[in-house]
């Protein structure tokens, strides 16, 4: 699995140091790393916590029951509109993770 998501990060261009950077983070934080609906997702005792992803615009860092988490600084967005449990985080810069 990890060549796969290996080849997953370098085919990433665009934002390639700010992904590695999250990724260090989050396996840092002793969180398994596998790849799910196409892009990494980091678990925790089988659970799934966050998925990586990135668009034309930015790093999604989405958290799967975000909603829960406490955010004093406002960081956590919604996902969107219908989204009841997600909140994601974004990024444009390696100094923002």
């Amino acid at each position: 699995m990890s060549d796969e998501l290996d080849a997953w990060f370098d085919n990433e261009d665009r934002w390639r140091d700010v992904l590695a950077e999250l990724r260090s983070v989050l396996r840092g934080l002793g969180l398994e790393e596998a790849r799910k609906w196409r892009q990494p997702c980091y678990m925790h005792e089988g659970k799934n916590i966050a998925i990586l992803g990135s668009v034309k615009t930015n790093v999604a860092l989405t958290f799967m029951r975000g909603a829960v988490l406490d955010d004093p600084e406002g960081l956590l967005e919604d996902i969107g509109p219908n989204a009841r449990h997600g909140k994601v985080m974004r990024f444009t810069t390696l100094e923002q993770v």
